[in-house]
């Protein structure tokens, strides 16, 4: 039996870009009826309202993290992998976490279990762990760039990390985008780019509309299809 796939979809900075990321993924494993998405962001609705036209083909989910007091429970993401993995009928699943979710996994990964007990459990659920690290530009460059270090730390060489940088945050900012890209090449971590969208043209606003109303890529015009595709290209 072919291993699973589980994408982390992660960063403790919000504001970054990574709803919009995992919007993305969504819409280019829209066709993918093997493919699924589970909402962990206990502080907004984000995933499960932009991702409306994989909702009513039943792919996607919620999962919480939050025991009675609306505190996280960090090993409670354990049972949670297992469970989707080994009972749910599909082969790829992309986890996305809210910031709140994402700021206690270093801890989980480093205090409350080691990097490579998460690479045994990894192994016994026949799965393989894919961690998608965002970071932005701007204000939001030091924080965001503090956490890709801390995961690339705490997962000790264990699993793929691929960080992707918000292009459109990083407008006036190259010196930095160059920075974030040298620092992953030399720790061998993969670089892309994405969100290379202007929300002030009108084909980056009628994006930007679609996205908010949760459409899938049959509500695009052609133009922006052509636009879409190549975010796609990049991921």
């Amino acid at each position: 039996m072919s291993k699973k796939q589980v994408h982390f979809i992660v960063q403790s900075k919000g504001g970054v870009g990574k709803s919009f990321l995992t919007y993305l993924l969504a819409l280019k494993n829209q066709f993918k009826e093997d493919a699924a998405f589970f909402d962990l962001d206990s502080s907004t609705q984000t995933s499960v309202n932009q991702l409306k036209f994989l909702k009513d083909k039943n792919r996607v989910y919620k999962i919480s993290l939050l025991d009675d007091r609306k505190k996280i429970i960090r090993d409670r993401l354990f049972t949670s992998i297992k469970k989707i993995v080994e009972f749910a009928e599909f082969q790829t699943y992309f986890l996305d976490f809210g910031a709140p979710e994402s700021e206690q996994l270093p801890a989980l990964f480093s205090i409350d279990f080691k990097a490579n007990a998460l690479k045994k459990f990894e192994n016994q659920i026949n799965a393989t762990f894919i961690f998608h690290i965002v970071v932005a530009g701007n204000t939001a460059y030091m924080a965001s760039m503090e956490y890709l270090k801390s995961m690339i730390q705490t997962l000790e060489g264990h699993f793929p990390i691929i960080t992707h940088a918000n292009e459109n945050s990083f407008y006036g900012f190259q010196e930095i985008l160059e920075e974030a890209k040298n620092y992953c090449l030399k720790n061998q971590v993969e670089f892309r780019c994405f969100g290379d969208i202007d929300t002030q043209s009108h084909i980056g606003n009628q994006i930007l509309n679609l996205i908010q109303q949760g459409a899938g890529i049959e509500n695009y015009d052609i133009l922006e299809q052509l636009k879409i595709e190549e975010e796609f290209a990049k991921l």
